[in-house]
């Protein structure tokens, strides 16, 4: 095992010394050092790979993945972001990566969500569809005529919503 690991490394060696094979390199480094449980330098290898070639999804994915290995899940939920605007995403990796986010963004200790919408609504004023209302005044019934700006309007609404989440350990 550990003389498999020391060829694959002057492997990478030798791979980092051909400028053709720069980013082959880097990425089996990065995978290397994942394997080896060395995951801030396999970080390192993606970086250095996006910082040439940003639009490599699959160096994003892995370090994506790196990040989460350390514990660091803004860096990796940002990284699975920008992985996730990928046209060409297969729909399953897609779909993983969507669940990964959500994983991330529910383990959040602080959160705060804002809303906004149009929405068709049946009765967009909440008001009566009742022309008259009927007071009881002592035994004497009263009926009272609506105005027109209280009586029901149908058409299209607006809706809104804040909400905010805030996650406190109550023992370790």
């Amino acid at each position: 095992q550990r003389g498999l690991a020391l060829r694959a490394s002057l492997l990478v060696e030798a791979l980092l010394q051909l400028p053709d094979y720069k980013l082959e390199g880097r990425f089996l480094g990065g995978m290397l050092a994942s394997g080896e449980g060395n995951h801030a330098k396999a970080a390192e290898y993606y970086k250095a790979i996006l910082a040439d070639d940003p639009s490599q999804t699959r160096v994003r994915l892995e370090l994506g993945r790196e990040m989460l290995a350390m514990g660091h899940t803004a860096s990796a939920d940002k990284q699975f972001a920008i992985a996730q605007r990928d046209d060409d995403l297969p729909d399953d990796v897609a779909r993983t990566i969507r669940s990964i986010r959500d994983v991330i963004r529910s383990n959040r200790a602080w959160r705060f969500d804002v809303d906004f919408g149009i929405a068709p609504d049946s009765n967009i004023n909440n008001a009566t569809a009742a022309d008259t209302v009927s007071i009881n005044w002592g035994g004497t019934t009263l009926p009272l005529t609506l105005d027109p700006s209280a009586k029901a309007h149908s058409g299209t609404g607006q809706t809104a919503s804040i909400s905010e989440c805030v996650r406190m350990p109550v023992s370790k």
